[in-house]
């Protein structure tokens, strides 16, 4: 009972010194209008005095009423005074109050949650655990960029493989448990969408990795592309249309190669529709062109990429092996064109461009070694037939680009599921190969 009497107190009074701030201006004004009233008073007596013609005043019943006239207005300049202390206080005592209420609010919201831990467990474990997957996917994703952020993310680089074992099966477990799109988040909430953008490319991975083993999962593909939409459509960022496009683009349309036309037509949708948004992007344009290559439109394709290779940023940024990537595709198309258009010789106008087009991927080093071992070893690489041309000056110029092509790749290779001798091991591989 004497808790509950000093509870009822305490909300009088802190109910009380809340209104204060309000009633005190009240007050105020009352006793301001009660004063100028009086001392309007006094002057209309005075003037009525004057008018009536009665006898003056004597000059002590004058400095008498002048004094109530400055008593009242003394009295007025006071009781200002007054009233902005009071007010002062007041709201000092409000702000204390609110201050207190807001701690017992914490507390009280502090004590529920852990509560809520106590009786189920399973849901805080579930946040750390969650919190802790998508973290350690931002890490890897990291792990095998070529820049410091999400952009610039190559899907040919083996994610899913290179992940720990334990981090990709936490990841799975927590995706399994509640779907991220269950998750409750403003519209504006920029990590949420970065983590949807992420698990599509982790499902993207996963199913490339498991093709490769011959038992890829065509709902991991969905689900990426379900997680990409729902990105674009929470933060209209024109970006994830360029995923939609790349994954109709590279995965779709190989799946389903009688119906190609139908998703490279949908991919190009996307591209167009994302520098739309953004014209200075190099990414958009630089898709179209390898969309044009694989309809065999060589010349709408090298007109893409030169125009990707006019833009300075790739989506938000300058990334310099995307950069490489662009001029090394635009010699693979001239190296088809000088095939095409035969014969191959050093005069040949597009045998020229191609050579020109390598010296910049040249300079900055960073394409993918298995790229340029496959386009210059392998019978249907696009340089395969000029270095097999028997072109002195052509087959000595691809010769010396060739290792210069991949010379810093290694640099940028961290085997993210491998160990550090792993890691060296192949650094040292990739040196002698």
């Amino acid at each position: 009972m004497p808790n509950m009497f000093q509870e009822l107190l305490s909300k009088k009074f802190t109910q009380t010194v809340r209104l204060l701030p309000r009633l005190i201006p009240v007050v105020f004004i009352l006793f301001v209008l009660s004063v100028t009233l009086y001392g309007l008073l006094n002057i209309r007596s005075l003037v009525v005095h004057a008018e009536g013609g009665s006898q003056a005043f004597t000059a002590e019943e004058l400095k008498a009423r002048m004094d109530d006239l400055k008593w009242a207005l003394g009295l007025i300049v006071t009781a200002a005074g007054l009233f902005a202390i009071a007010q002062g206080a007041a709201a000092w005592f409000s702000s204390q109050t609110f201050n207190r209420e807001a701690e017992n609010s914490l507390n009280r919201i502090s004590e529920i949650q852990q509560d809520v831990e106590l009786r189920f467990p399973i849901f805080s474990d579930y946040e750390k655990l969650r919190n802790e997957a998508y973290r350690e996917l931002e890490q890897s994703l990291l792990g095998v960029s070529v820049s410091n952020r999400d952009e610039g993310y190559d899907w040919r680089e083996d994610l899913y493989e290179r992940m720990e074992l334990p981090n990709r099966q936490k990841l799975l477990s927590v995706e399994r448990f509640i779907g991220i799109e269950f998750l409750r988040r403003p519209t504006d909430d920029l990590a949420y969408t970065q983590n949807l953008q992420r698990l599509a490319h982790f499902y993207i991975s996963k199913f490339k990795f498991e093709k490769g083993k011959k038992f890829g999962y065509l709902g991991d593909l969905e689900r990426a592309d379900y997680y990409l939409n729902l990105a674009y459509e929470r933060s209209n960022n024109p970006f994830y249309l360029n995923d939609l496009g790349l994954l109709n683009l590279e995965w779709y349309a190989n799946l389903y190669s009688s119906q190609q036309d139908i998703f490279l037509r949908e991919a190009e949708k996307f591209f167009k529709r994302s520098f739309g948004y953004i014209s200075n992007q190099q990414r958009a344009y630089y898709n179209l062109g390898v969309l044009e290559s694989k309809r065999n439109d060589l010349t709408a394709a090298i007109a893409y990429t030169e125009k990707a290779a006019q833009q300075e940023i790739w989506e938000e940024t300058a990334i310099e092996a995307r950069t490489g990537d662009i001029y090394y595709n635009l010699a693979c198309f001239y190296a088809r064109l000088a095939v095409s258009q035969g014969p191959i010789t050093s005069r040949s106008n597009f045998v020229r461009q191609c050579l020109d087009a390598l010296k910049r991927p040249a300079q900055i080093g960073l394409v993918r070694r298995v790229v340029v071992d496959s386009d210059c070893d392998d019978k249907n690489g696009d340089f395969y037939p000029l270095i097999n041309s028997g072109e002195a000056s052509v087959v000595a110029e691809l010769n010396l680009l060739r290792p210069r092509l991949s010379q810093n790749r290694v640099a940028h290779s961290k085997l993210v599921g491998k160990g550090k001798m792993d890691v060296l091991i192949d650094a040292v591989k990739n040196l002698f190969t």
